[in-house]
């Protein structure tokens, strides 16, 4: 049973599931306008809706990858720290998606009205993720928005890979009877999109885009190198998203350098093409297979990762 965080000012909700770690809604109070197209409980959760995904973000070819020469075989359920048999997400090619830590109960570290701080530490191997940490998320509330840090420390004597995203669903509106073909337009930080192959793998070509998008009707499910190279600050500016009431500008720091769309297309509850996830990612899906070439991390021993994404509200 999922438990729930509220973080409430005057005009702004946040509530963080604690199955899990991730956003489960987000919406202004003034003309009650959806942001975050989210869930109140886990039966109306659907897919990765609000999920944080790691040890990678996207797909993991047929649950197995190399490391140091040797082959790792992650199963398609296992026990959670909670005691519970849960299953992986897997795809329709037999890939496993998203990881493990959104099956995983969180704990709260700290909580006031308007920021939190909730953590997951992996004090036993999982079978086939051979490592040991700990991620720390702080959600603090903005004053036209809210901020998101990420903490991930590695509690191994081995170095870890790794990589992390987070996969909300954003719909901009207050009527739930649109799509976001009736109202949603968007403006990428990006003219470069990673070229898939049939099952969604990198093919090692990089393929120029324009960066601003029509969604009539647009089936995504693709992922864009951000532009950072010219950037100064640490928080790049990843996309506006603006629909006829508002509009949203996401940040994220330099080393959450890629951005994963995805059209809710094939929804099985009656929600299809009602929300968009635009997932903030340190890496591409593949990446335990691929490496260092679209994204995969590294933590030695006690070695401390720190990012983070912030939304914006204009």
């Amino acid at each position: 049973m999922s438990q729930f965080i509220t973080l409430e000012d005057e005009n702004q909700v946040l509530i963080i599931d604690l199955f899990g770690g991730g956003i489960s809604k987000y919406y202004l109070k003034k003309d009650n306008i959806d942001i975050i197209y989210g869930y109140s409980s886990l039966e109306e959760k659907e897919a990765a809706m609000g999920d944080v995904l790691f040890p990678f973000p996207g797909r993991l070819e047929k649950f197995k990858y190399e490391y140091n020469n040797k082959v790792f075989q992650i199963p398609k359920q296992f026990t959670n720290k909670k005691g519970n048999l849960v299953e992986m997400f897997v795809d329709g090619n037999e890939n496993a998606l998203h990881g493990m830590v959104h099956l995983e109960e969180w704990k709260v570290d700290s909580q006031s009205s308007n920021k939190c701080i909730v953590s997951f530490e992996n004090d036993k191997e999982y079978e086939g993720y051979p490592f040991l940490f700990k991620i720390t998320l702080q959600y603090e509330l903005l004053s036209n928005g809210f901020n998101c840090k990420v903490n991930i420390k590695n509690l191994s004597n081995e170095t870890m890979p790794f990589g992390i995203g987070f996969h909300p669903y954003f719909s901009l509106s207050n009527n739930k009877d649109l799509t976001i073909d009736d109202h949603l337009s968007i403006k990428l930080n990006s003219n470069e999109m990673l070229e898939f192959d049939k099952e969604l793998k990198p093919t090692g070509k990089i393929i120029k885009v324009n960066n601003e998008l029509d969604l009539n009707h647009l089936i995504l499910d693709n992922c864009y190198k951000l532009n950072t190279e010219n950037e100064s600050t640490t928080l790049v500016k990843s996309i506006e998203l603006k629909s006829k009431l508002i509009k949203i500008e996401l940040y994220q720091s330099n080393n959450f350098p890629y951005l994963q769309l995805y059209t809710f297309d094939y929804s099985n509850k009656g929600n299809k093409r009602k929300g968009i996830a635009i997932e903030p990612q340190t890496c591409c899906g593949f990446a335990l297979n691929i490496g260092e070439s679209i994204g995969l991390n590294y933590l030695n021993k006690n070695q401390e990762f720190n990012g983070q994404f912030n939304l914006f509200c204009n």
